[in-house]
């Protein structure tokens, strides 16, 4: 059955993860509903990796709201991150919100053929590996941004730039990226799926480095669209 069957079992509903996807993009409009909390959860791990951990921490979901996630009865059962169900459980049965709760073990269905895998490789990955072109960051991909690499002219290091302005610099995306003048030839070698460090570009870059890549020109307002992007791996 689909979604949560006492006491530990649970079964994702088919295209989960698009309708996540799509709630990040149109979170649903009732803020203190289970759904707009896990919007925001699935917007934190992809578009901002945070990692499993930070993201439950800073949710705080209520016990009460855990409960509703979890009823059968629900239009929307299913929908509960893989990851999350054991800690969804835990809160729906806690008294008070203690982000280490979880339950173990747990039954998850195995993903049916045709979905989009549980597992993918790290990187980017055009069609037709998969169902979607992905992307799936790799662990850590932060740490390989924070100290500038040896080479101080190639993609790594112009992605450490980025990388800055985002953050020091307090510099939007669009802002960041246009200042960057990342090359066709950069932009290709860091989505190569033989580059040892692939993996490593900020999940919110993936469509414009992709675009860069098959473009003649620098334009930084081309993006490819419908990249579907997978959470940085647990660590």
């Amino acid at each position: 059955m689909v979604g949560f069957t006492e006491p530990n079992q649970y079964e994702p509903r088919a295209r989960w993860r698009e309708t996540l996807e799509e709630w990040v993009k149109n979170p649903p409009t009732d803020e203190k509903s289970w759904q707009y909390k896990i919007s925001r959860y699935w917007s934190w791990r992809t578009l901002q990796s945070l990692s499993l951990r930070e993201a439950w921490k800073e949710l705080r979901m209520e016990p009460a709201i855990a409960k509703l996630a979890l009823d059968p009865a629900s239009p929307d059962s299913g929908r509960i991150p893989r990851e999350l169900f054991s800690r969804v459980l835990a809160r729906s049965r806690a008294t008070t919100i203690k982000p280490t709760d979880d339950v173990d073990p747990v039954i998850i269905t195995k993903t049916p053929q045709g979905e989009l895998p549980d597992e993918v490789e790290d990187g980017f990955s055009p069609l037709p590996k998969y169902p979607r072109a992905i992307y799936q960051p790799r662990s850590r991909w932060k740490i390989k941004l924070i100290n500038p690499p040896g080479n101080q002219v190639g993609w790594l290091f112009e992605l450490h730039l980025y990388r800055r302005m985002r953050t020091e610099g307090k510099m939007s995306l669009e802002e960041a990226w246009g200042e960057l003048k990342m090359s066709v030839n950069n932009a290709g070698i860091a989505i190569h799926k033989d580059n040892v460090d692939r993996g490593a570009i900020p999940p919110e870059l993936i469509g414009r480095v992709v675009a860069r890549a098959q473009a003649s020109t620098i334009n930084p307002s081309n993006n490819v669209e419908g990249i579907f992007l997978y959470p940085e791996p647990r660590v």
